[in-house]
């Protein structure tokens, strides 16, 4: 069977990948809902997760080999399959998150 590859009407884009070690935990359903902040340092570069009330940082890692995002065929056309993006870097999270600590309200009587 051959498979024919199209790209979308505006070329194939570049996407970034987001990788973070260990597992993300809810309680309930997170449909619709933003799973946390993705910032990048002015200084350094450096990219941010924030999460609730914790921080993750990360470092932008080139991938030995791109990936592919591909969308398959419908029902008319099953053996054609569309190139959405190409992924070649990714964001790496890979250290344990810091909690923000953030200063509070000293009130004195």
């Amino acid at each position: 069977m051959q498979i024919r590859f199209i790209t979308n009407a505006d070329g194939v884009k570049e996407w970034i990948m987001v990788e973070v070690q260990g597992s993300l935990q809810c309680d309930g359903d997170m449909s619709g809902l933003l799973a946390g902040n993705l910032a990048w340092r002015k200084s350094t570069g450096q990219p941010l997760l924030l999460i609730g009330h914790l921080m993750l940082e990360g470092k932008l890692v080139t991938l030995d080999k791109p990936l592919g995002v591909l969308r398959p065929g419908d029902g008319e056309t099953p053996n054609e399959v569309t190139a959405v993006a190409i992924v070649r870097r990714k964001i790496l999270f890979k250290q344990r998150p810091r909690p923000i600590v953030s200063a509070g309200n000293n009130f004195v009587n």
